[in-house]
């Protein structure tokens, strides 16, 4: 038995002509045109870490910050920033701002919408390191975190954004801007995200996402609405790219350069060069007890009632601290106490389900903010603290309120605090004698260690 013959070639041997019978032909090759993909890999951010003989980031002092940080890291991550941008682009986009873009609510619209997330993504440390420099600045909330008109102001004119000669960006149309940006949802069926954003959105500042979305806002303004054709509907009227054009504008020529250098400032550059090192941890834990003691009970007080639980650190609880121990002064007010609070925290994504965590600092941060308090208050050196006639630096601050000469002493010797992100003077020098004028001002038994004992005495006086 044998298979059957095949009646025909199963391979087209006969399509083409001049073809020899039995041959298998070529075909011609098909050549298809397809954009360029860039698969070039975004450019690793590496960490400075003292390689010290015993001493390892895991087994030291931060390294609760792996578990309690959103970035499971000692680091603000891009992956966190991007976390809290898809977070912060989700809530911007509802149907008002769509339809000002021009993006129906369906399919088609995300898909314009994308080029305005795309030119907003390219620049998201700098957004973030803005809205949490100027937040700082705000002195209509003690909480921070939201952006005042004071505050959203002086940000337009650092960014020189107001333009005197346009028909729709003079400072005046930019205050409505921030009116419009800061409305509320309220209408009917809004999901319960929506609600919590009302609840905790305050009635004259900006959110995050608030913050985000106005930037487009100001872009369109600036440099679309003096573009778009007369007599037709200003918004499908503009080339789809157009607004995104725009917002890329406004970031790389007027944000980007405009932000001094502090407001642009990464919390990580201190904690790289600085903070995350031997020498640091020892002076923390000599007087580690004294500082457990220290936050529990400033945390404890809930001056604000905003932590449910009474353990955690608020910025006006902040604030309280550096009053009792005097260290506000005329160099180091509350707005650089505020910024000590809010670059000493870990970047929270959720700035609505981790509100609480949001306005708090971890006894982790609140060390971090006391080293940061020395990157722009000075401490006298060992030299000139003798020169005063006492011994140590509590007693000389005290001389120089009782001489008249605080304030003078205070505003001739000013700190570089950019500077001193990376150099400037030696930290553990400078952080000792911080905690040593903190612990001498509160301990009230003399022996150099604070308690709870220390606490209800003070209460007496």
């Amino acid at each position: 038995l044998a298979a059957p013959l095949p009646d025909k070639h199963t391979l087209p041997v006969d399509l083409l002509p001049g073809v020899w019978y039995g041959t298998v032909p070529t075909p011609p090759i098909k050549l298809m045109a397809r954009e360029r993909i860039d698969l070039t890999l975004p450019e690793l951010k590496l960490h400075r870490v003292p390689e010290v003989d015993g001493w390892q980031l895991d087994n030291s002092m931060w390294n609760p910050r792996r578990r309690t940080a959103d970035s499971r890291s000692y680091w603000d991550t891009e992956e966190v920033r991007a976390r809290a941008f898809e977070l912060d682009w989700a809530r911007s986009s509802a149907s008002k701002f769509r339809a000002m873009l021009g993006a129906p609510d369906d399919g088609t619209g995300d898909a314009l919408l994308e080029g305005v997330k795309a030119a907003l993504g390219a620049h998201l440390e700098q957004v973030y390191a803005a809205f949490r420099y100027y937040s700082a600045l705000d002195q209509s909330t003690t909480e921070g975190y939201q952006i005042g008109l004071n505050s959203y102001t002086i940000f337009l004119t650092d960014c020189r954004i107001p333009d005197k000669e346009s028909s729709f960006c003079r400072m005046k149309d930019l205050d409505k801007l921030f009116i419009v940006a800061n409305l509320e949802d309220h209408s009917v069926g809004i999901s319960a995200d929506a609600l919590a954003l009302n609840v905790l959105n305050a009635d004259h500042a900006l959110m995050r996402f608030e913050f985000v979305q106005l930037l487009v806002r100001i872009a369109i303004e600036k440099f679309v609405r003096d573009t778009d054709v007369k007599g037709v509907d200003a918004v499908t009227s503009r080339a789809p790219g157009m607004v995104a054009d725009a917002v890329e504008k406004l970031l790389s020529e007027f944000v980007g350069p405009g932000l001094t250098p502090i407001a642009n400032m990464s919390s990580d550059t201190f904690r790289d060069w600085k903070l995350y090192n031997p020498e640091i941890e020892k002076v923390f834990k000599r007087h580690w007890g004294s500082l457990h003691a220290i936050y529990a009970h400033y945390a404890k007080a809930d001056y604000d009632g905003a932590a449910q639980t009474g353990v955690l650190l608020s910025a006006k609880e902040w604030l309280q601290l550096l009053r009792d121990v005097k260290l506000l002064d005329d160099a180091f007010t509350k707005r650089e106490a505020k910024l000590c609070f809010a670059w000493a925290q870990m970047f929270v994504s959720d700035e609505v389900r981790r509100r609480e965590k949001l306005v708090h600092m971890t006894f982790l941060d609140f060390c971090e903010a006391l080293a940061r308090v020395t990157t722009f208050k000075y401490f006298p050196t060992d030299a000139e603290i003798r020169a005063k006639g006492v011994t140590d630096t509590a007693a000389f601050f005290d001389k120089l309120v009782k001489d008249g000469e605080m304030k003078q002493f205070a505003l001739t010797r000013r700190v570089d605090t950019v500077e001193e992100q990376k150099e400037g003077r030696p930290l553990e020098e400078v952080l000792s004698k911080c905690l040593d004028v903190i612990v001498r001002r509160l301990d009230r038994t003399g022996d150099g260690l604070i308690t709870k004992r220390d606490f209800m005495l003070s209460l007496k006086f």
